[in-house]
């Protein structure tokens, strides 16, 4: 087996060893193809199954540029206000009920852009009316995000947010919605 990073016609060529030392050789052409695209699920987008991750309680503000943050169970709210930052195998659940809306995810403080989360589920562990999956304005990068259980997936307001192959389901509804 062979695999090959991108499609094209590629020139193989096999030579065999017999337990006597003789040998035999072929050449072929063959045509490798690009895999049919996946429909983001929960199989994969979201923390990578088998990751071992480390319990942070309490709310999380990142104001170190370039901070990365991998492999953690985040019990609390993530506010970004640095900018390269860069979350990755991780589950933010949130805290609190809230009676302000609010991202689990905040990325909206001026100077925060070029951010990466990738890898991440988010699912808040008290649902309210007020949470929202991601609130972000920074330019920046969302692939792979693995969001349900908030009233809205992503707040995302003004330009330069690139979401990707992301899987946003399973949003609360409230009767009685406040806002």
């Amino acid at each position: 087996n062979r695999t090959y990073t991108a499609a094209g016609i590629y020139t193989v060529k096999l030579t065999v060893t017999d337990n006597r030392g003789g040998t035999a050789t072929t050449t072929r052409q063959v045509t490798a193809t690009n895999p049919a695209p996946t429909k983001p699920s929960a199989a994969n987008t979201g923390v990578p199954a088998g990751t071992a991750l480390t319990v942070q309680t309490g709310n999380l503000t990142i104001t170190t540029p370039g901070t990365v943050i991998d492999g953690k169970d985040i019990r609390g709210y993530v506010v970004v206000k640095a900018p390269n930052v860069t979350i990755r195998r991780s589950i933010i659940r949130g805290g609190p009920a809230e009676t302000v809306s609010r991202g689990v995810l905040t990325i909206t403080n001026s100077g925060a852009g070029n951010f990466l989360v990738e890898d991440v589920t988010i699912a808040p562990s008290i649902p309210s009316p007020y949470v929202n999956g991601i609130n972000v304005n920074q330019s920046g990068t969302i692939r792979r995000a693995n969001i349900s259980g908030t009233v809205d997936g992503m707040m995302i307001f003004g330009s330069g947010v690139r979401v990707e192959d992301s899987y946003l389901h399973n949003f609360t509804h409230y009767a009685t919605d406040p806002n």
